[in-house]
């Protein structure tokens, strides 16, 4: 019942947690433009160009690494002071990165292709060399970026790691770029110029720069989006920004989808396993009173908690989701009731018709599973049936995902009842054996208790008797002879037939008529139908030697008695009556008729029996089980 009450109270908790405060979610939130006061206009044309608006649009960021250097060719004077313009320009924009001449970098014309210089191979350095060859010309008339600019490969992006030296390069390789200058283009207009073919290179189309050098010049929102992407922190920084503006979970799966959707996988996964070993523990050994509830609840208890798996999934990937109360309610709970009464009805139906005894458990298990899931994916399979479109396949992907581990969960759920359950009929059948092999060493020390005591009693009538009349004392000592053999031929053995019990018993009354002569008259009834029956070993001679001792003895007058053992209602009767004095309170504590009850226990449990009565006439009576 604990772990019952643990499980609801951690649905209710996780249900608390998912279900919206407020009337929107978050991606109709963004749709109204109702986060605009919190917006940065910069980091928001990054989110959406650098990344594109929307989860699935994310993308591998594209931008420069390592020092991002230059090679001039064909270069006059006009072009060289446009240049160092441009190149000071970007080194204010971007002071943290390292621009600069190739040349410069090196700071020498020769160097060997092997050499490091801060820390980079000049050999690797190379191809991501950013080369401006520019051409002179003397034309007149409209000049046109047609004209003006060639662009030889800066398509190829290629990123590096070194596996010898720590450092990482990244940028287009081979780029080139061809400039074709009129002399009458100044220093200022070239300096643009190369600020704009610059800013198309870095920014690696990874947001959006114009093609038109010419009439397009860079922007303010340009520098201030090229300096944010280029800044050291800028992931940070933007994840930051992010999760003030659209909360952290849109946040982690907008920036890093991958990594996200794992952790999302890991917290499924543990809330899944905590649920697993709730349901198992409240339904571990638990059997209804009526049979369709125990494929009722836990059907229904599952299904509650993969909606609520999938809640939780939703929760974290899908910002379009917003869950009311009501909605929970009727979309969850009732549909989880419908679909678990008809499964389970269905289950209960098919198993209780179809699965035979002889199957054995393996294939029953695997009977079970393979019909849980046909029963719960069956509508998926009619809709793929009238439908089997790509995309009507995918979606439904996640059904069969779905209910085949519902499926394989309840057939682990089964397997662990059923492996516990036989652990638990071992012990049982070890326990019994060991009360077996403990009632039978009880049963032989009973019995054993039974011959000292006859031949106790045997003995005194004996020496009574040896004064009187010697032929008579002969005649019982090998009556008395016989009688042992007929116990030692039997050492060792629980069980006798009742005929068996009815000589020894002839042979025991006979020692005691020759002790009392005439004063002992004795008659033995038995239904010949049961001679055969197995009771146990001295039941009946404990009783008779009773009614000799504690009523012939006790008579003056003529003594009789009566043994009887018949069927009656399929039991069978062993009574014992005597004309003796009647019997006294607490009779069964005698030490023969204890030993009897004892071994009536030990041999039958509570399905036998001993009573006496005094009225109407003195008789004692062991009721035996049902005769099989």
């Amino acid at each position: 019942m604990k772990n019952l009450f643990f499980l609801v109270l951690v649905l209710i908790l996780i249900d608390v947690t998912i279900v919206s405060s407020n009337s929107e979610s978050i991606n109709e939130k963004i749709f109204k433009n109702e986060l605009n006061e919190q917006k940065d206009p910069t980091w928001e044309r990054i989110i959406t160009q650098v990344y594109g608006r929307g989860i699935s649009k994310s993308k591998t960021l594209l931008k420069y690494k390592g020092p991002i250097l230059f090679k001039l060719s064909g270069a006059v004077d006009k072009d060289s002071l446009a240049f160092d313009k441009t190149l000071q320009y970007f080194k204010g924009l971007l002071p943290h990165l390292e621009i600069d001449y190739f040349s410069s970098y090196i700071k020498r014309n020769e160097i060997d292709k092997d050499s490091i210089v801060n820390g980079y191979s000049i050999n690797f350095l190379k191809p991501y060399i950013i080369k401006f060859k520019i051409t002179q010309i003397d034309k007149k008339g409209p000049f046109t970026i047609e004209t003006m600019l060639g662009v030889d490969d800066n398509e190829t992006f290629n990123t590096f790691q070194s596996q010898t030296y720590p450092f990482k390069l990244a940028g287009y390789l081979n780029s080139k770029t061809n400039f074709s200058f009129l002399e009458l283009i100044n220093v200022e207009e070239r300096a643009q110029i190369f600020k704009n073919v610059i800013f198309k290179i870095l920014s690696a189309n990874s947001f959006h720069i114009s093609d038109d050098y010419i009439n397009q010049n860079v922007s303010l929102s340009d520098e201030l989006v090229m300096q944010k992407f280029y800044s050291p922190n800028f992931e940070q920084d933007l994840k930051a920004y992010m999760k003030v503006v659209y909360g952290w979970r849109y946040a982690n799966h907008f920036l890093d989808k991958d990594n996200y959707l794992k952790k999302v996988w890991l917290i499924i996964c543990g809330i899944g396993l905590l649920f697993f070993i709730l349901l198992f523990s409240v339904f571990h050994y638990k059997k209804f009173k009526y049979e369709y509830l125990n494929y009722f609840l836990p059907i229904l208890l599952i299904m509650i908690c993969f909606a609520c798996l999938s809640r939780v999934y939703k929760y974290f990937t899908s910002f379009s989701l917003f869950v009311k109360w009501m909605d929970y309610i009727s979309d969850d709970i009732l549909s989880s009731i419908i679909f678990s009464s008809l499964g389970a009805l269905l289950l209960w139906f098919f198993e209780k018709r179809i699965i035979k005894k002889s199957w054995g458990f393996s294939v029953s298990l695997g009977f079970k599973i393979l019909l849980t899931f046909i029963i719960f994916y069956w509508p998926y399979l009619l809709i793929i049936i009238d439908d089997s479109s790509l995309s009507t396949l995918s979606y439904h992907w996640s059904g069969f995902l779905l209910y085949g581990f519902l499926s394989i969960g309840r057939g682990i759920l089964i397997y662990l009842n059923h492996y516990s359950q036989s652990l638990v009929n071992e012990k049982d059948v070890e326990i019994n054996n060991l009360k077996t092999l403990h009632a039978q060493a009880e049963t032989k020390l009973l019995q054993s208790q039974i011959n000292p005591h006859f031949l106790y009693n045997s003995l005194n009538s004996i020496a009574s008797l040896a004064p009187i009349d010697a032929s008579k004392t002969q005649k019982m000592a090998h009556s008395l002879s016989e009688l042992f053999k007929y116990s030692i031929n039997r050492q060792g053995k629980k069980m006798s037939t009742v005929k068996d019990e009815i000589d020894m018993v002839t042979s025991y009354l006979d020692i005691e008529k020759i002790r009392f002569g005439e004063r002992l008259q004795f008659r033995i009834q038995v239904d010949e139908s049961l001679l055969n029956h197995e009771i146990p070993l001295f039941l009946i001679q404990p009783l008779v030697e009773n009614a000799v001792k504690h009523g012939i003895s006790k008579n003056e007058e003529e003594g009789k008695i009566n043994l009887k053992i018949e069927k009656k209602d399929s039991k069978l009767l062993i009574s014992v009556s005597d004309n003796g004095p009647n019997f006294p309170e607490g009779l069964v504590s005698g030490h023969g008729l204890q030993t009897v009850y004892d071994l009536l226990k030990l041999s039958y449990g509570n399905k036998a029996s001993l009573n006496w009565i005094n009225t109407p006439k003195k008789v004692i009576t062991i009721t035996l089980p049902e005769i099989v």
